[in-house]
Formats: C-alpha cells, structure tokens, sequence
C-alpha cells in the first residue's frame, strides 16, 4: 500500500520501490567479425542491463545455427564456430557501472576458403529475477540477435583444382544391402592434398539441407544408410575419381522411385564446380517391385457344394457311404504380363559378365536382344550386341576400374513392340581411399561430477570426473571448458579448454582470497554441450 505524507497543504504519494519506476531492459547488439585463417577468433557479445537491479538477475544464452548459413560444432572439423546449447549469465543484486554488462564469448575457427559471409544465432533467454521491473528489450521470453563471421580469403584463381560429382540411379533390389557409388572427379593437378566431407542424408531423417522422399537411417522400413564419409586426393594425385559408397536397401514393397541428397562440404586444396561452398547431387533408388497386372495372385476358384446339391459331381462306391460328395476344383490360368529383362553383372578382374532374363510381349514373340555398355568416365569405348540365339550372357572384356557402368537391354518383338531396361553397376577401384564414419549422435555429454581442488606450491590444481557417455550412451566427452572467477557471477579471469580431467590455472592468486571455478563437457555429437556449468567454490 502507498503512504501518504502531510506537509503543510501538499500531499505526497509515496510508491513502493520499484512499483512505479522504469522497466530494467536486458539487451545485446548483433556482432560481426572476421573468422581468420586458422585458430580460433573471439566474437564477443554485450549483454547490458539498462539499470541497477534490487534482487539477482540470471538468464541463460545459447549460440547454435539457428537458421544460419554457419556451422557449429565441439571440435574444429569441418565448423565454422564453437556453438554452445546453455551458458549461464548473472547480474549481482545492486550491480551498476561496468557490471551491468557481462560478455558472452563465442569462439570463431579461422580457414582459408574462400566462401560467403556466413552466420549463427546468438539467444537469451530463462530470464529469472525477483525484481519484476527486469525484462528482455521488448518484453519477449527470448531475445536472437545474429552473428555473422565475415570472409577474409581471396577466392579461387584460375587454374585451381576443380571437384564435381554426378547424380546416380539405381534399382533398390529385393533385400539385402549393395552399394550406390558416387564418383567424385578431380580435375586439374593439385600440388597440396584435397580433402572433403561426402554426407548422404534426406529430409526424412531431419536434414533440412538434404532433401529426399527415401527414409535414410537404419534398421526396419529404411531405404539406405545415411553416412559421413571423409574424400581424399592426395598431393599430385594421379588418381582423378574417388568413389564414396552408400548402401542402399532393398525390399519387396512396390512403391514410387525414392531420392537422397549427396552433399560434398568442407573443401579444402581446390574448388568445387560453380564455385559454391558446397555441391549436391540427387542420388535416385528405383523400384523394381511391380505389383501384378491383374491386381493380385492367380485366381483359384473352388466349389464345395452339399450332398444332393444338382450341381455336384457324386461318386458311389461298397466303400464309400451314400451321398458322400467329391470337390470340382477349377483354376484360372493367368495371362502373359508384360515383363522386362532383368540384368545383373559381374566382375572378374576387367571383364563384366551382364546377363540378362528373358522379356515377355503378351501376344509378341521376341525376335532378338541389343544389348549395351557404356560408362559414365575413363576411356572405355560404347560397345552393343545383338543377340538373335538363346544366349543371356555376354562377356565384355578391358573394363576400366573406377566408373559406373550402365547396362541395358532391349527386347524386340515380332509385333513391332519392344522392352528397355537399363541397370547401373559400380566398378570398384581398389586404389580409391574413403574413410565412412557413422552418422553423429544426438548428444548432449553428460555434466562432469565429483570436483576438488589441490593447493600445492602456491598453486591449485583442480579435478573433476567425466559424468558419463551422455544420452543414451553415445555422447562421450571429448573436452571441457573451465573458468576462473572472483566471484561466482562475475567475469572470468581465465578461460580455458582442456581435454583431461585436471586444470591447474596459470595466473597468480591472491592468498585468503575466494575463488569460483566451473567446467562443463563438449562431445563429438549434435548437442555438443553438456547442458550446464558444475562449479565449486575455493579459498586459495
């Protein structure tokens, strides 16, 4: 309730604290800096509380893709920034001057590709404090602004090395797994090694940048496998295609031809065709379960009628006893269904065997076969035959290692009607190096437990253990970040990230002074972060 004070004939209303005064904004400014070309650069954010508060103030922030071009990651490979899924920030009750703002630093990886100006997302939010007056800047439950890491690297020169790959397609097949290989082709010489990611994903396996209709993943009901696969040329490389290989997975359910998206990233030593950062290619299955033309099984058809029934067939014998009854069976032959080859190939060393089964023309005898090989790269020369004899196999000799073939017969018909059916078939080239890596895990690593500190010589070394393998057990730690305060919610004097579980602090401590460490856990996995700081206090 207000108080009302009397002086003479004016009256004075006396609001409680903070009833009737100004919000408290929590605001930050979008950063933008220039990544580098190797290490680790700091983007810093401004977080600013516009006024001194009367009860603490703790918020959490967060640095991930969030629609950006940027990528975020725990380890250098292949990222563009450190993100992070919940770093804590406070602001002390009564705080005021360089207080009320508290950097956030976000770790940017310096390369030398040439490549747009990309960026991230930098959020607040988990705003708690008793001082109602605090809020984010608008009144919003989160508060996003952008980071944006600038390019600094000259773009390609002219006679660079040049990496493309093709888009490929083939027939699923009725079980089991067999591969669908990409050729990626190098052209131009390159005096320094090449190395790429190769990730096949679809949309149905939540990867927004790898759209598809094929379920990849595996286990039950999946088309392929989706994999991340590391390319390698190496210095002067006179090998000029690399295979990558995605198995794909074959069923028996008739269903319309299915896409995934090979996406070939993270370059480095040359430049991908376009000039793009990234290239992707559709990489097709078909399918190859027809469902019959008349829209089932054969039709048998079968009549048991009753004893005495006019149109039972009855039988009368000494041991039979009267009226007993015999079935009439009768089955409808189906008719010829239209029915392409199919055809299969085999290696043995450079000699493909294609063979091929015969075609089917309702009302058509087939009159002969042309049958074709031709390659997609290499200088294996378009060769054709045509069969008129029962032979279903051909031997084609001097095949070059290292391609896609395509095999394809046609089947003519007397009636002047005719088939085609075309199958493709990956060489291996037992030179090629790729390196298949399983997909990563979902993640977060779990929060490290058990801290103490150990004061030796003047100086403290503090230790920790490993909380575990995270999430279900696939997110193990690979590193942690450790800080160093006065105070528990005040800026640290020293930030590291070591991959063990002892740090010993490189700076000078004040003897009988209070300190504040924490440390939390990064794995290799999609939430990289363990999802908060454990921290103790010590007294140096």
């Amino acid at each position: 309730m207000a108080a009302v004070a009397l002086a003479g004939s004016l009256v004075a209303v006396l609001a409680p604290a903070g009833s009737a005064q100004a919000p408290l904004s929590v605001s930050v400014a979008p950063v933008s800096v220039a990544e580098g070309d190797s290490g680790r650069t700091s983007m810093v954010f401004s977080v600013v509380l516009s006024g001194s508060p009367s009860a603490d103030v703790s918020l959490r922030a967060r640095a991930a893709r969030l629609g950006g071009t940027a990528r975020g990651g725990a380890t250098a490979a292949g990222r563009d920034f450190f993100g992070f899924h919940s770093r804590a920030v406070r602001f002390a009750s009564g705080a005021s001057g360089d207080a009320l703002t508290q950097r956030v630093t976000v770790g940017v990886i310096g390369d030398t590709l040439h490549e747009p100006d990309e960026t991230f997302g930098f959020e607040l939010y988990g705003l708690v404090s008793d001082d109602a007056r605090v809020q984010f800047t608008g009144g919003v439950a989160r508060l996003r602004v952008t980071g944006t890491i600038t390019d600094d690297d000259d773009g390609p020169g002219e006679g660079d090395p040049v990496v493309s790959v093709q888009p490929v397609s083939m027939l699923e097949g009725s079980s089991g797994k067999k591969d669908m290989v990409f050729q990626v082709t190098l052209a131009g010489t390159n005096t320094e090694p090449i190395t790429m990611e190769a990730v096949a994903k679809s949309q149905r396996s939540n990867a927004k940048w790898y759209p598809g209709t094929a379920k990849g993943s595996r286990g039950a009901g999946r088309d392929f496998v989706a994999t991340e696969q590391t390319v390698t040329f190496v210095a002067n490389s006179v090998e000029l295609t690399k295979q990558v290989k995605v198995k794909v997975i074959g069923d028996d359910v008739d269903e319309p031809d299915e896409t995934f998206t090979l996406r070939l990233k993270n370059l480095t030593g040359a430049v991908f065709k376009g000039g793009d950062t990234s290239i992707a290619v559709t990489g097709t299955i078909r399918n190859d379960d027809a469902e019959d033309a008349q829209g089932g099984t054969p039709s048998t058809s079968t009549t048991s009628t009753p004893p005495q029934s006019s149109t039972t067939t009855t039988t009368s014998t000494t041991s039979t006893p009267p009226q007993s009854s015999t079935t009439t069976t009768t089955t409808t032959a189906k008719p010829a269904v239209e029915t392409k080859s199919v055809v299969t190939a085999t290696m043995a060393g450079t000699t493909m065997t294609v063979s091929w089964t015969d075609a089917v023309i309702p009302d058509c005898e087939i009159t002969r076969y042309y049958v074709t090989v031709y390659a997609f790269g290499g200088t294996f020369t378009q060769v054709r035959r045509n069969v008129t004899d029962a032979t279903r196999t051909w031997e084609v000799p001097n095949i070059v290692l290292g391609h896609e073939y395509v095999a394809q017969v046609i089947a003519y018909g007397a009636c002047g009607k005719s088939l085609k059916t075309t199958n493709q078939f990956p060489v291996a080239d037992p030179t090629a190096t790729t390196t298949t890596t399983e997909a990563q895990p979902d993640g977060p690593p779990s929060d490290p437990t058990s801290l103490t500190a150990q004061k030796s010589n003047g100086s403290v070394t503090f230790t920790w253990s490993s909380g575990g393998n995270g999430k279900d057990g696939e997110c193990p730690t690979t590193g942690y970040a450790v800080q160093l305060k006065a105070t528990q919610f005040g800026t640290a004097l020293v930030t590291e990230y070591p991959t063990g579980t002892s740090w010993t602090p490189k700076i000078t401590l004040q003897t009988g002074t209070q300190y504040y460490f924490h440390v939390s856990a990064s794995g290799d996995c999609k939430n990289a972060y363990s999802r908060g700081w454990t921290g103790m206090h010590y007294t140096h």
